[in-house]
């Protein structure tokens, strides 16, 4: 109704749609923990986010929203509460994928709710992803930073994709190679070109 002075109910905003880790994203988490922290803890650090391949990294923004405001009692205090609850987590199947089946298989009754996983269903908080690091807040953040917003990606999967670019790449460079022409310029251009610009 116009006029009404109440505020409007807006819903939350919806998640963002499913987006893997791209490989351009991986090369930079790599690079920053390389760089940062040395080779050894980086590898630590990605061989610990390995086994989470199908959650979501909270944002650097949810990251900093979440953990910087807390004491280091409560912080330390959360982060053991996240770090009891991981075990659980890892036990959760990985979400159901693209069957477009499946969500009407639900909705009938055919199979119960439990068989469909939304991807919505396996996001980090800033504290199990604290948790799950165990290397501090830097370390945690320079992961927000780099990879938030994504789900995670199994290693093979993003050395599939760069395979299968290669291999377009492949395909593409011949047919592209007929388009390529010498540059050579008609006699008398170079004259052309002095004079205009004295």
């Amino acid at each position: 109704m116009l006029g009404d002075t109440h505020p409007v109910e807006t819903a939350p905003p919806p998640m963002p749609s499913y987006r893997p880790v791209t490989v351009a994203a991986r090369l930079k988490l790599e690079e920053i923990l390389a760089r940062r922290w040395g080779r050894k803890h980086a590898d630590s650090c990605l061989r610990a986010l390995a086994r989470w391949d199908g959650w979501r990294v909270p944002t650097e923004p949810e990251f900093l929203a979440a953990v910087p405001y807390l004491s280091r009692q409560a912080r330390a205090r959360k982060v053991r509460q996240a770090k009891d609850e991981l075990a659980d987590m890892r036990a959760l199947p990985p979400f159901t994928g693209d069957d477009a089946l499946l969500p009407l298989k639900v909705a009938f009754g055919i199979v119960p709710a439990s068989a469909l996983v939304l991807p919505e269903q396996r996001c980090l908080s800033p504290l199990h992803l604290l948790a799950i690091i165990g290397r501090g807040m830097p370390m945690a953040q320079a992961v927000a930073k780099a990879c938030g917003g994504f789900w995670l990606v199994d290693v093979s999967t993003l050395q599939r994709q760069v395979d299968a670019r290669g291999e377009e790449q492949d395909v593409r460079l011949p047919e592209l190679a007929h388009y390529e022409e010498p540059l050579r310029s008609p006699a008398g251009t170079a004259a052309m070109v002095d004079w205009l610009t004295f």
